[in-house]
């Protein structure tokens, strides 16, 4: 197949970006020949290619919008505040219609692919956009959240994310209509694109994203059950990932005798200041915190600890816990987060979102750390190569790219 492609792919980035590097990699591996439209100085996938053939299959289309490009690069100590984000956002739609322009123009691609990203437009080819999940729940939990958000932030900071997530509510909402199909990461998002904004079921489908299963492996040994229970977050502080939610559950079970301490990796993001609340935190000599940690540091990582705990709200999917689960790590998840729709039998899926019903998991996986059934890691890594192989995820989007052109060509 000649595919079309655009979005975010880098290996040495966030988790979307190096999901889609894997991806991409593997399309090439089994043959199909990809032309990607991007602007190489902000996107570059080339240097993800590892293989001669891989590379020979791939061609780059420079979609730089060199004008506003320039004036983006120019404005750094030049602009502050509200006309940096003015231009950030001119530069973006100039390059936005630059990348349709060209992808309009090409004649070859059968497909039109979007990694990451809502399509910005579309021409005569279908269009399939894998995207990091619904829009606006970053958005609905800043409304959601507002008490925390103005003792952290102030009330001031509230109002300005709250009339922005009106906006990206409303206005701000990317148009479905350039999509034909929309690939989500968990059934949880389907599931919320049909209810929220009444997209029919037959565009939507559901793939995880794959692992690099060479990369996040298990170690030989694990650690000891008479050690404390060490629990991992990792990965930004926003409102809906509940760093609050965890740090209260951790203090309740340390209340209630339990024998565990969490390492915590991350930063605030859009919302300022929540490192507060690591500083608050009533048993500080039981929390580890760091503020980021290089990607190649992480499999590392996932061998020195025995859980990882990510209560988020709203969650497409959590690489995070794909990840923790490859290395053989079991994973407590929040009720609405949509990866846990691939944890192993040793992971819990929380049923609310109450501080209590998460210590009483921490308990519970504490317990089990005694009796020494987290002594073998090889059933959370099973789950792993089971959901995340980056063959039977690809072989899942070619379905789904065929069906596509196939529906057009009977049009």
């Amino acid at each position: 197949m000649r595919i079309a492609a655009s979005g975010f792919v880098s290996s040495d980035s966030g988790s979307v970006a190096s999901a889609n590097a894997v991806i991409l990699s593997e399309l090439l591996t089994i043959g199909h020949e990809v032309n990607f439209f991007t602007k190489p100085s902000f996107v570059d996938p080339r240097q993800d290619v590892k293989t001669p053939t891989g590379l020979s299959r791939l061609s780059i289309t420079d979609c730089t919008n060199r004008h506003t490009d320039s004036l983006r690069k120019y404005w750094p100590g030049k602009y502050q505040g509200i006309i940096c984000h003015l231009l950030g956002a001119v530069d973006a739609a100039c390059y936005h219609r630059t990348l349709v322009r060209a992808m309009r123009s090409d004649k070859v691609g059968e497909v039109d692919l979007w990694l990451g990203d809502w399509s910005h437009g579309r021409g005569l080819r279908p269009v399939v956009s894998f995207v990091q999940g619904p829009p606006g729940t970053d958005a609905r939990s800043v409304l959601r959240h507002r008490e925390m958000i103005e003792r952290l932030a102030g009330r001031s900071t509230y109002r300005k994310m709250a009339v922005y997530a009106r906006w990206r509510l409303s206005a701000g909402l990317p148009d479905f209509r350039n999509s034909d199909h929309i690939i989500l990461g968990s059934q949880w998002s389907v599931d919320h694109m049909v209810e929220q904004y009444q997209i029919a079921q037959t565009r939507l489908h559901a793939i995880p994203y794959p692992i690099d299963l060479q990369t996040f492996s298990p170690v030989q040994t694990s650690r000891p059950a008479q050690q404390r229970l060490r629990i991992l977050w990792l990965g930004r502080f926003v409102p809906r990932k509940r760093l609050d939610l965890f740090l209260d559950a951790l203090a309740i079970a340390i209340r209630q005798g339990v024998d565990v301490e969490a390492w915590v990796i991350g930063k605030s993001g859009f919302v300022p200041n929540y490192e507060r609340l690591i500083s608050e935190f009533p048993f500080p000599d039981r929390l580890t915190y760091r503020s980021e940690l290089l990607r190649k540091e992480v499999p590392k990582l996932m061998s020195e600890v025995d859980l990882l705990v990510q209560p988020s709200d709203e969650e497409n999917f959590g690489s995070s816990v794909a990840e923790a689960l490859a290395c053989g790590v079991p994973a407590v998840v929040g009720a609405t987060n949509g990866t846990g729709d691939y944890i192993c039998d040793r992971s819990i899926r929380l049923s609310d979102s109450r501080s209590e019903t998460l210590s009483a998991a921490i308990a519970e996986i504490a317990t089990k750390k005694k009796s020494g059934q987290l002594a073998d890691r090889m059933p959370s890594r099973l789950a792993a190569e089971r959901y995340f192989d980056p063959k039977s995820i690809c072989q899942q989007l070619v379905a789904v790219l065929e069906r596509s052109v196939n529906q057009t060509s009977h049009v």
